[in-house]
């Protein structure tokens, strides 16, 4: 009989955990979707904004090479690029529909693009390096 209560309050002790822990799964699920929601409602960053935006940093990122082919560095700024290479800058749908351009060095450039004045999310692409999305 004492076996069988120990057993009893076993089963209980883990089902009251595992309660507790589909809670708190549940409850960070709901907190994710949250804060996903809110980005896509306040900033435009959703799936589809973000991939145009990418898709348009790449064709900006083809003029920064030309650019750079023609004239052996990189403008100083976006709007140099449109005095040759390409007729408009299209801006990013995602964020805050602006670019963030530097150029650190004249044969090195970053570009990207930001869902706040803070720069996050963002995403940046680095002619050394690549892309960083961070979100």
């Amino acid at each position: 009989m004492g076996q069988l209560l120990f057993r009893s309050r076993s089963i209980s002790s883990t089902a009251r955990f595992a309660g507790v822990a589909v809670f708190i799964a549940a409850a960070a699920g709901l907190m994710v979707l949250a804060v996903e929601r809110e980005l896509a409602r306040d900033w435009n960053w959703t799936a589809d904004n973000f991939a145009t935006s990418r898709a348009r940093a790449e064709t900006i990122i083809a003029a920064l090479e030309s650019f750079k082919t023609q004239h052996g560095a990189y403008p100083r700024e976006l709007s140099n690029l449109v005095t040759g290479v390409l007729t408009e800058i299209p801006a990013p749908t995602a964020g805050l529909d602006q670019w963030k351009y530097t150029r650190p060095e004249p044969a090195e450039f970053w570009l990207g693009f930001a869902s706040s004045k803070d720069w996050y999310p963002y995403a940046a692409y680095r002619s050394d390096g690549g892309w960083i999305i961070d979100q």
